[in-house]
């Protein structure tokens, strides 16, 4: 049975509706008794995987896009010597 909670449980007892995911692996948001999201748990064992998961997906932000400007820079330029 899949367990729900309103959006006013959410904001006003957040570690309730947390805690409930992590034990049951889901819980379903409801806005006016109509689901609007889905929360899920993680496990200590899948957590790391999935925030590396995560990290790889987001760009370095040590880049901060020079590299890529710069290349830009060089290929229009390159266009226009043969006008």
């Amino acid at each position: 049975m899949a367990i729900e909670f309103a959006i006013r449980d959410l904001r006003n007892d957040t570690r309730a509706v947390i805690s409930a995911a992590q034990r049951e692996g889901e819980v379903f948001i409801t806005n006016h008794g109509e689901r609007v999201a889905r929360l899920s748990g993680m496990s200590a064992d899948t957590w790391p995987a999935e925030l590396a998961d995560l990290l790889d997906s987001l760009p370095d932000p040590r880049d901060s896009g020079l590299a890529a400007l710069l290349a830009d820079d060089d290929e229009q330029s390159r266009a226009t010597e043969h006008l």
